[in-house]
Parts: C-alpha cells; sequence; structure tokens
C-alpha cells in the first residue's frame, strides 16, 4: 500500500456574532488547521470527522459535515493530485475520529476501525492517538517523529496495532474499549521496554545513516509489539461489561495470601464462534509423531472423527494448586460415550504418566460441570483441580506430575469439539525464573552465533555456594576501598568484576544486564555503577537510583522489578554512551579493543549477578 502524508484543512464558518467581535475573517483564522496524516496508507482511510455522540465512528450525521475539497488553492499548492476534507462547523472540543478500513486484516466490523484524537491536534497518526490519550507524553515522541526510517517504524506499528486489535475483540470486548486499552498497553511496552524515546540516538549512533541498517534495526525490536494472547485474555476479561460463564467459574480459585493467581488460556471461549478467527493448537512434538497431522484439528472445529490435541505449556514452576477449565460439545448431539480425554504425558501411553477416561464418565471422577445455553448441542465445561486427576493407580496426580515439568499434553477424541482450555494455578513468588524470563528474551539474527558471559550465578540472591568475582588486577587496583563479591551484602564497600570476553571473534551486538538490590537503612541513593574498560580508561558512569538525567532510569533501556525486591538493569551498548576516556559507545569500545568489560558498582548496593549477552560471528 501507498503510503503518503496527507493534509487535510480544517475549516470553520463562524458568523461575526458568535467570535463577540472582530471579523469574520479573524475568526476563521483562529480555527482553522492544517492536519497532517502520518504512517497511515492512503487508502484505508475512509473518513474523518468529529465526534457528536462519543461513539468512536463517523455517523450518517456527522458525515454530512464532511465534503471533499476540489481544485482550491490548498489542494494544488500542498496536495497536488490528493484529497483532502473540509469539516464544516469545525468544533475544537470535540474529538475528531479518522475512520479507517482493511478488510483483510480487521476481522470485525467488515473491517472498519478508527483512531481518536483531541480537536486541537494537528496530527492524525496512531503515535499522536497514543499521545492524545496520554499513553505517552510529547517529549517521548518529539525525536521519533523526525527519526531516520520512521516509515518502516510506522509500517511495523500499524501491524501490530491491528493484530492486537483483533486479539481484543475476539475477547468479547467492543471496538472502543478494545482501541483504548490497546493503544495503551502500546504505551506501556514504548515507555517500559524500550523506551521509545532512546530509538533515535540508538539508530543514530548504530547506523550512521544507513538505511539498511536502520531498517534492520527497527524490523529487529527486542521487545515485541505484538501483545500476547494469554495477556490480552486477562486484560479482556477484566473490562468485559458481561462475565462469561468460564470467568465467574475462575473468580472462585482463591489463592492464600502469598500466593500469586496465575491464570492462561488456550483458545478463547466463544461458545464456537465460527466467525472469529481460526485458534489454533499447538500439540507438543510427541503428539504429532504419533497422530497424523490430518487428523488433528483446532479449536471450535466440528469434524467428525478427528484429535484435538493441545501442549499445556508455559506453567509455573512452582505452585500448591491448580485448576484445569475444558469447554465441550459434541459434533452433532450429546457427547458420546467412546469420546476420551487424555492428560499428562501422551508418548508414554503409560498409565502412571497419562489420565485417560471416556468423557461421559468425568462427573463421576469428580470433575465438575457446568453448561452453557441451551441449545442441542450445549456447550459444556468440565473442570478438575490438578490433584484430583489420577495419573495412576498409586495416586499420582498431575499435581504430582508437574513437580517435575512445566507442561502437559491434553488430547480429546474422536467426536467432541473443544472450545477452550484454561488453566489457573496458585503460585509462590518465583524471582529466580522472572530473572531468567528477562534476560533471555534478547536474540540474535540469522548466521549469528550467541554468547552469554555471565558474572556471579543468576539466583535471586538464593543462599548457596556462589561463583566468585573476578576483577582484573588493573581494576582491583585502582580501588582501595573494601571489596565485595556476588551476593554479599555489606555497607560501605565496592562491588567489583570484569567479565572477560572472546577476542577471536567479531561482535555484532551487545545486550549488558545486571541483578542489584538496594541495602536497606543506609544511603544507598547515591550508589553509581561505573562500566567499561580501567585498562583504556574508557567506561560509562550512571546513578543507580532516581530519575536524574545521569540516572540508568532515563539511559538504560530496561528497568524491571523483580518479587525479591531485586531490580535488572539492561541495556545494549550501544545506546551507553562513554563518559570518561573519549567519545562513542562502549560498543565500540568493547568491539574495538582486547578489553575486558569492567563493571564497579558503589557502595551500598549489592550485586547478584551480571550478564552479558553477544553476537558474534
Amino acid at each position: 500500500m501507498k503510503k503518503l502524508i496527507w493534509i487535510l484543512v480544517i475549516i470553520a464558518t463562524v458568523s461575526l456574532t458568535s467570535c463577540g467581535g472582530g471579523s469574520s475573517e479573524e475568526a476563521k483564522k483562529l480555527l482553522s488547521q492544517i492536519l497532517t496524516i502520518v504512517g497511515i496508507p492512503q487508502d484505508m482511510i475512509v473518513n474523518i470527522c468529529q465526534d457528536g455522540n462519543d461513539n468512536g465512528f463517523c455517523d450518517s450525521i456527522e458525515l454530512g459535515s464532511v465534503s471533499l475539497i476540489k481544485n482550491n488553492f490548498f489542494t494544488k499548492v500542498l496536495l497536488g493530485e490528493d484529497k483532502s476534507y473540509e469539516l464544516k462547523d469545525y468544533d475544537p472540543t470535540k474529538k475528531i475520529i479518522m475512520e479507517l478500513q482493511d478488510s483483510e486484516s480487521i476481522e470485525f466490523n467488515d473491517g472498519n476501525f478508527s483512531l481518536e484524537y483531541k480537536g486541537t491536534s494537528t496530527e492524525l497518526s496512531i503515535l499522536q492517538s497514543m499521545v492524545d490519550a496520554d499513553n505517552l507524553s510529547g517529549e517521548d515522541v518529539v525525536e521519533v517523529k523526525k527519526m531516520d526510517g520512521k516509515d518502516t517504524f510506522d509500517d511495523i506499528l500499524l501491524g501490530s496495532m491491528m493484530k492486537n486489535l483483533n486479539r481484543y475483540m475476539n475477547n468479547d470486548m467492543e471496538h472502543q474499549s478494545a482501541r483504548g486499552v490497546n493503544l495503551k498497553e502500546l504505551g506501556r511496552v514504548f515507555k517500559d521496554d524500550i523506551p521509545l524515546k532512546n530509538l533515535p540516538t540508538l539508530i543514530k549512533n548504530q547506523c550512521e545513516g544507513d538505511k539498511e541498517c536502520i531498517n534492520n534495526l527497527i524490523k529487529n525490536f527486542p521487545v515485541n509489539l505484538d501483545t500476547d494472547e494469554q495477556d490480552i485474555y486477562t486484560i479482556a476479561e477484566e473490562r468485559r461489561t458481561v462475565k462469561l460463564l468460564n470467568d465467574k467459574l475462575i473468580e472462585g480459585f482463591i489463592c492464600g495470601g502469598e500466593e500469586r493467581k496465575i491464570v492462561k488460556h488456550y483458545g478463547y471461549e466463544d461458545i464456537f464462534n465460527l466467525n472469529n478467527k481460526i485458534e489454533l493448537t499447538h500439540p507438543s512434538r510427541d503428539v504429532i509423531m504419533q497422530i497424523d497431522k490430518t487428523e488433528l484439528v483446532q479449536y471450535d472445529s466440528l469434524e467428525k472423527n478427528r484429535f484435538f490435541a493441545e501442549d499445556i505449556t508455559g506453567l509455573p514452576r512452582k505452585f500448591r494448586k491448580g485448576m484445569l477449565y475444558i469447554g465441550l460439545k459434541k459434533s452433532g448431539g450429546r457427547l458420546e460415550a467412546n469420546d476420551k480425554i487424555h492428560i499428562g504425558q501422551y508418548r508414554s501411553h503409560n498409565p502412571q504418566q497419562l489420565f485417560s477416561a471416556e468423557l461421559t464418565t468425568l462427573k463421576n471422577r469428580g470433575w465438575s460441570h457446568q453448561a452453557i445455553g441451551t441449545t442441542d448441542p450445549t456447550t459444556e465445561i468440565y473442570y478438575s483441580s490438578f490433584d484430583n486427576i489420577l495419573l495412576s493407580e498409586n495416586n499420582e496426580t498431575l499435581l504430582d506430575y508437574l513437580k517435575d515439568s512445566n507442561h502437559f499434553d491434553l488430547l480429546v477424541e474422536k467426536n467432541t469439539a473443544v472450545d477452550f482450555i484454561s488453566v489457573a494455578t496458585c503460585s509462590l513468588a518465583d524471582p529466580e525464573a522472572e530473572i531468567k524470563e528477562v534476560l533471555n528474551v534478547f536474540k540474535c539474527k540469522e548466521g549469528e552465533r550467541l554468547i552469554k558471559i555471565i558474572g556471579g550465578s543468576v539466583d535471586a540472591f538464593a543462599k548457596g555456594e556462589e561463583k566468585d568475582a573476578t576483577p582484573s588486577e588493573i581494576l582491583r587496583a585502582s580501588i582501595d576501598k573494601p571489596i565485595i563479591g556476588y551476593d554479599e551484602l555489606a555497607d560501605n564497600k565496592f562491588f567489583i568484576d570484569s567479565l572477560n570476553r572472546p577476542t577471536d571473534l567479531t561482535i555484532i551486538n551487545a545486550q549488558f544486564s545486571v541483578g542489584i538490590k538496594p541495602l536497606p537503612k543506609f544511603l544507598y541513593q547515591n550508589d553509581t555503577i561505573n562500566i567499561g574498560s580501567y585498562e583504556t580508561e574508557k567506561y560509562a558512569r550512571f546513578k543507580l537510583y532516581g530519575n536524574d538525567e545521569d540516572s540508568v532510569f532515563n539511559m538504560w533501556s530496561r528497568d524491571i522489578r523483580i518479587s525479591n525486591g531485586e531490580r535488572v538493569l539492561q541495556a545494549n551498548l550501544a545506546d551507553i554512551n562513554l563518559t570518561n576516556g573519549g567519545d562513542g559507545s562502549l560498543f565500540n569500545m568493547l568491539k574495538n579493543s582486547d578489553s575486558l568489560l569492567d563493571i564497579l558498582i558503589q557502595n551500598d548496593t549489592s550485586v547478584d549477578f551480571s550478564y552479558l549477552n553477544l553476537c558474534v560471528k
């Protein structure tokens, strides 16, 4: 689709008396605006209006205020052959609506959706809509709007926004609510996970104007703009005005005060709504090796003599109890006695690792049951606690099985369809797993090799044997203060270590992470981190706490809070400019020298680990 910057002329028709004095020409000048449309393909724009009833679309009465301008001064000078709109009776106190349509990408409302703006806005773009909704600040986007590669960025943002919008509306959210939470979540990602305002500097430092480099950098964001489907389901569940039956059932699953209730959803509870997008299953490799793909079906499929299979994965590592919910419907009638459900490790066909039962016997086996609606066949929800699902005759349960595994197979055969699966667990905080999830986000491109260089142990300050810090002789000699190693809790001491990078490989990309925790009751607020090379005296220095201009909060890309009170600080070394020993970035220093990466943290902050991700060739 051809991308253009559109210029719109909004002209207010104002009488002399309505302005309380002055000429009508002066009144028009005050209320006229030129609007620029940025990042939206021309053929997607259906209409632009002012929203008189706050429904998020241009209604017929509002459409009447929009007319096409042809061959006027603005068209000739600003637009050439392109089109623009005149909004009659323009009111700066009313919201501006840009109505769009993409029937190939948007699965609802015949492909129609919209973006909303303040009446005083002069740009119509996705970013400006987020600013007008207070999801981003003007400061967050001012440099982004001028950066190289903005067209590529706009394409990615538009695609992710539409994909997320589908997912929200697939979860029974109406358009306006789905649009609002969609842009809010994208704004959170841009503020907390990237952050967006650092992107222009990153592009400038790393690509130096090279267009291919810029486009590749933007296309390979370290953070995916497509919101996770599980997160979307949870958000939609909280926002739905009418609770679904499964929402209500899960509300009855209660965890203890120190536990976290984690709910994961597979498929959508939509009562077999075939108008939604195809809800894909993800059977395990073990299942695929035993059942031909042509015999496997997706969620909501009513095909007969087929297998439904899902790998229930991504469960917490440590949890006390769990509940399984599944929506079922017979393909053409009531559940058949011959149809079965299998739960556990399917490849084994070993009763000690697999629960197998006829569906009509589930209630007799202690499963609870609720019916949705009165149509025949009725959609039925069956649910059971993990400790009620026996995998063996010696009373080993699904709960026992999951002590050594974080996933299990679930299969249904052969004439019963599956609407959705939900799993709820009560888990204790698992800070070590939280940290490792953050560290494993980093990926290398095809043809590059990932090397991880780790100082200490990623153990969330767990008690036990700890790897010693190994600072270089030059770094050690430069410090005349008492020093500490990993996991040591001592005030008024310096932590030092050096990470030994490979010197026989070409470094393509580098990300540094460190886990820290301030010592309570001490003056940690002034603590700093130095990172670089003490051999060459080239390093960068930042404050660890606060939001000053020279703090990690403003200069590093991520500051993640862990459930044990630990903070994981993370930055791409190309984003960190030297503050001592010259210009350029830490990445260039590391790439162009044989120096170690020295780390110094002072002096009331303890360190869990340091972590260097390298992409090399």
